[in-house]
């Protein structure tokens, strides 16, 4: 059987929600959601992730404050992961730049959340 991480998933767009939560569950996770930073920011003082999936554009926080805010808060710092539509040419390095630990542009693809979780150690 393969690791299972707790990995908490921040995203406003239902649909987004459910095709993220497909594709884990079909990579055996699943995950906590939330829809807004102020909510990822509170179950993240609460409970510990391996992993945190996060849209850049939510509609209370920006995804880069947050994850500014959850290195400030979390006792232990999960692996956080930007999602975003805004695909760069060179979005790995720039979400890193901003102090993500990877990046996945939307429309996310299974087999590139495949990659991601065997790098965090899930698959």
């Amino acid at each position: 059987m393969e690791p299972r991480l707790k990995i908490l998933l921040v995203e406003d767009n239902i649909p987004n929600q459910k095709v993220m939560c497909a594709y884990l569950d079909y990579l055996g996770q699943d995950a906590t959601v939330v829809g807004t930073a102020t909510a990822a920011l509170e179950i993240a003082t609460s409970e510990q992730f391996d992993l945190v999936l996060s849209d850049i554009q939510l509609p209370d926080m920006n995804g880069t404050d947050l994850i500014a805010a959850l290195r400030e808060t979390a006792d232990t710092v999960p692996y956080l992961v930007a999602v975003t539509a805004m695909a760069r040419s060179d979005g790995e390095e720039h979400y890193r730049e901003l102090g993500f630990d990877g990046y996945l542009a939307k429309p996310v693809w299974r087999e590139d959340l495949e990659n991601l979780l065997r790098q965090v150690g899930g698959t």
